[in-house]
C-alpha cells in the first residue's frame, strides 16, 4: 500500500508541476485574455457592443499579402497570418447567441467532469488502502473514471467545434477562411479506454479469486 500511496503522490506532484509549467509558458496568453476580458467588460458597460476573441485562419491562397520588418536583418518579410486576436463590433443574432450559450455550457461540463474524475480517483485510492481491491466497487470506480475521461474528451470537442462555428459565423476576412484550430489531445480518450481495460482485468481477477475460494 505504501508503494501505491507513493505513486499517487508522484502523480499529483506531476499534475501540479504540469499545470504550473503550462501557466508559466502561457502567462502572456493569460494576461492577454484577462486584458481582453477587462476591455470587453468596459466596452459593454459603455454600450459599445464590442466583441473580443481569437481564432485560427487558413489562407485561401498563399499570397503573402502581409508584411513586417525583420529587425534582425533589416529586411521585410511577407507572410500570411494563421491566427488572429480580434476586437470589433459584430452583428449579434439568435444563431450567434445560441452558439455562445452552448459553448459556455460545454466548457462548464468539461470542468465538472474533470473535477468528478479526481473525486472518484481519491475515493478509489481510499478504497484500495482499506484492503478492498478485487471488489465490484473497485471495478465500478475504475469504469466511472474511464467514463469521466471519455466525457471530458467529448466536451472538449464540443467546445472546440462550437467556438469554431461562432467565429465562422461572425468573421469573414477576404482571402481567408476560419479554421477549426487546435483539436483536443487524444490523451483523455486513450486513458479512458485504458481504464475500461483495467476495470475488466480487475473483474476477471475477482471472478478467478471467487472460483478459487469456492474450490477450497
Amino acid at each position: 500500500m505504501k508503494k501505491l500511496n507513493v505513486l499517487c503522490t508522484i502523480l499529483m506532484v506531476s499534475v501540479a508541476l504540469s499545470l504550473l509549467l503550462n501557466m508559466f509558458a502561457g502567462a502572456g496568453s493569460v494576461a492577454s485574455a484577462f486584458t481582453a476580458g477587462w476591455d470587453q467588460a468596459r466596452a459593454e458597460a459603455n454600450q459599445k457592443d464590442m466583441t473580443f476573441g481569437d481564432c485560427q485562419l487558413i489562407p485561401k491562397e498563399s499570397g503573402y499579402g502581409f508584411k513586417a520588418m525583420n529587425t534582425k536583418s533589416g529586411t521585410w518579410l511577407s507572410f500570411d497570418p494563421t491566427s488572429i486576436n480580434y476586437k470589433g463590433v459584430v452583428a449579434h443574432d439568435a444563431y450567434g447567441g445560441t452558439v455562445q450559450v452552448f459553448t459556455g455550457i460545454a466548457a462548464i461540463c468539461a470542468v465538472l467532469f474533470f473535477c468528478y474524475l479526481w473525486w472518484v480517483f481519491f475515493g478509489l485510492i481510499r478504497h484500495i488502502n482499506r484492503g478492498e481491491i478485487f471488489t465490484t466497487d473497485t471495478e465500478r470506480r475504475f469504469r466511472h473514471i474511464g467514463i469521466a475521461m471519455l466525457l471530458f474528451y467529448l466536451f472538449e470537442w464540443v467546445f472546440t467545434i462550437l467556438l469554431y462555428l461562432y467565429n465562422a459565423h461572425i468573421i469573414q476576412i477576404e482571402g481567408f477562411e476560419v479554421a477549426l484550430g487546435e483539436t483536443p489531445s487524444a490523451y483523455s480518450l486513450i486513458t479512458g479506454i485504458f481504464l475500461f481495460i483495467v476495470a475488466q482485468i480487475f473483474t476477471i481477477a475477482r471472478e478467478m479469486k471467487e472460483e478459487q475460494e469456492l474450490t477450497i
